[in-house]
């Protein structure tokens, strides 16, 4: 499997190599919405930083970033 294509098969992920191929695949891909969030958030003109929009985007980047790393950390060991 060289793309990711969702709804994912069982054959996708029927070996924990497939599965950690995946989990990679889509860390890769949150990845990139992150980066366009942050993106998003730094465009923000500074007097308009303590308002809401920009509030939004920087928990989205936030959230999107933990999400990051817990798919990009699902298969490393302790």
């Amino acid at each position: 499997m060289r793309t990711l294509l969702l709804p994912l098969k069982d054959s996708d992920i029927d070996t924990r190599a497939n599965r950690r191929r995946v989990c990679n695949m889509i860390a890769k891909e949150v990845w990139r919405i992150c980066e366009a969030e942050e993106a998003y958030k730094n465009r923000t003109p500074g007097k308009l930083r303590a308002g809401y929009h920009y509030f939004y985007a920087r928990v989205a980047s936030d959230r999107l970033f933990d999400a990051y790393l817990t798919l990009a950390e699902a298969f490393e060991p302790f």
